[in-house]
């Protein structure tokens, strides 16, 4: 969700969704969705995986051009998202996701959810998600859920301005905390705290993707 108080904005340059088969390297990976979101105009982001998962933008997103590349950018009194297809994950216990972001991030301002798999990750027990600004953390709070509980690890945020390359890491095959992993500009990050661990066998699900929103309605 976007909070009334979250007014900074948010930009996304590209986002892509991969299912990892834990038992080969990242690297020999197939992306399932690749959205350059760098159309410019309009309100669709297309599939550049070759997928055909074409996806969706609220009234609300406005396009940025930052050089010569376009943006989606959102904030608090906009309240744009993105939707993505349904997404079968179903035959994996690890997906990694992957994307540039320029926000001013605050400790502050209220949690907003930067991407959500399914309508609430909270109540399921095959989402994930990553908030930005989130009020526990006083910075990221990447989450997973599965079929024994809710795997939640907090991290710092990195400085304001610029643009920065963030990937999470939901994986099952690994146990409680570990199941979750963040890098930043390449570089793993140290949980400044786990809220909570579980570890959860179940594989992923079959459900959209939202960006900078709660199941597109807050």
């Amino acid at each position: 969700m976007v909070t009334a108080r979250s007014l900074n904005r948010l930009l996304l340059i590209g986002f892509i969704l991969t299912i990892i088969l834990s038992s080969i390297s990242l690297a020999a990976q197939n992306p399932v969705g690749i959205w350059k979101l760098d159309e410019g105009s309009g309100d669709l982001a297309y599939d550049f995986s070759g997928g055909g998962h074409t996806a969706t933008l609220s009234s609300g997103i406005r396009w940025s051009q930052v050089a010569s590349t376009w943006t989606v950018s959102s904030d608090g009194s906009h309240r744009g998202y993105v939707t993505t297809p349904a997404l079968d994950l179903s035959g994996s216990k690890a997906v990694s996701v992957t994307f540039w972001l320029e926000h001013t991030f605050s400790t502050t301002n209220g949690e907003s959810v930067l991407f959500e798999a399914g309508k609430n990750y909270l109540q399921s027990e095959t989402g994930f998600a990553l908030l930005v600004d989130e009020n526990t953390c006083h910075g990221f709070q990447a989450v997973l859920r599965g079929n024994e509980g809710t795997t939640a690890n907090c991290y710092s945020q990195p400085s304001t301005g610029g643009w920065h390359h963030l990937t999470v890491v939901y994986d099952k095959s690994q146990s409680g905390g570990n199941a979750v992993s963040l890098f930043i500009d390449g570089a793993l990050q140290t949980p400044t705290w786990n809220l909570s661990s579980a570890t959860n066998t179940n594989n992923f699900g079959n459900e959209s993707i939202y960006l900078l929103s709660q199941a597109g309605t807050s």
